[in-house]
């Protein structure tokens, strides 16, 4: 515990002043993946030291695509009503991208990235156990139906105010949507998002990928 606090206050220092000590820190070495299957695995240092004091560090999995985190399904996209919509599996995207982790008053909370078309964000409430370790205990998409919903949200940071801050990636073309002449003009990269409009984009015509 002594040393996340350290851990922390050297975290805070930085942000704060750029004329704070400097703390000295050192991870232990990861091995080099020699086989496909170590390719494969999740692997990450097992130790820091920091100005001299080791502590351990492990990898903990918060939550994975299709968990039921309070009733709801993580990772499942919506609609602009808020239904369910048929995304890239049965339960929704499986491509978390960026996460942060923010606290807000004497809580904390983490903000999901979901990498799809239509996209989604997750807002989930985190408790800390004395140990360090983090779970999710409920967990929502956040509505951006009134800005037309989301597209591909990728990077992301955690400002010094402690807000979330994210990106989308890979606008569309505007003058192709504007110029087509039959749907296939249109790269098929941008059918999926009719879908957060009720257009099937299995079934859409040019006519209907328009009107949403």
């Amino acid at each position: 515990m002594k040393l996340r606090a350290s851990l922390l206050m050297a975290t805070a220092l930085t942000v704060i002043s750029p004329l704070a000590a400097s703390a000295e820190i050192k991870f232990n070495a990861v091995p080099f993946p020699a086989t496909d299957a170590a390719k494969r695995e999740i692997v990450t240092t097992d130790a820091v030291t920091l100005n001299g004091a080791t502590g351990p560090l492990a990898y903990h999995t918060l939550a994975r695509s299709g968990d039921v985190i309070g009733g709801v399904t993580f990772s499942q996209l919506t609609d602009q009503n808020g239904d369910a919509v048929v995304g890239e599996s049965e339960y929704g995207s499986v491509d978390a991208d960026f996460t942060s982790l923010l606290t807000i008053g004497d809580k904390l909370f983490s903000i999901t990235h979901f990498e799809s078309r239509p996209a989604a964000m997750y807002l989930s409430e985190v408790t800390q156990d004395a140990e360090g370790t983090l779970s999710y205990t409920s967990t929502k998409p956040i509505d951006f139906s009134s800005v037309g919903g989301l597209w591909v949200p990728c990077a992301g940071s955690v400002t010094p105010w402690m807000t979330h801050l994210g990106s989308e990636e890979y606008p569309a073309d505007a003058r192709a949507h504007f110029e087509a002449k039959e749907l296939s003009d249109i790269d098929d990269y941008n059918y999926a998002m009719a879908a957060y409009f009720g257009v099937n984009p299995a079934e859409m015509t040019l006519e209907d990928f328009r009107g949403v």
